[in-house]
C-alpha cells in the first residue's frame, strides 16, 4: 500500500467504466437486447414498444453502440 494518491488517470478510468455497465443494465431491464434478437428496429420503432421516451431511449442506444454492445445499420 501507498499514501500517494491516485493518478489521474486511474480515476478517470474508473469513472468511465461505470456508464458501460449502467448501459448494459438498462437495456437488460428494459429486455431491449430480447427485442433486437428478432431483427433491427428503429428508435421509434423500440420507443413505442417498450413505452418509453425516444430521445432518453437514444441515448441509451448511443451508449450501448460506443460500448460496443449494440451496431448501428443503416
Amino acid at each position: 500500500m501507498t499514501t500517494q494518491p491516485p493518478m489521474p488517470e486511474t480515476i478517470e478510468n474508473l469513472g468511465a467504466a461505470v456508464f458501460p455497465s449502467f448501459a448494459m443494465l438498462a437495456g437488460m431491464q428494459l429486455e431491449l437486447f430480447t427485442l433486437l434478437s428478432n431483427g433491427p428496429m428503429d428508435v421509434g420503432e423500440l420507443a413505442q414498444t417498450l413505452d418509453v421516451g425516444s430521445t432518453k431511449l437514444e441515448h441509451l442506444l448511443y451508449s450501448l453502440v460506443d460500448a460496443g454492445l449494440l451496431i448501428v445499420e443503416g
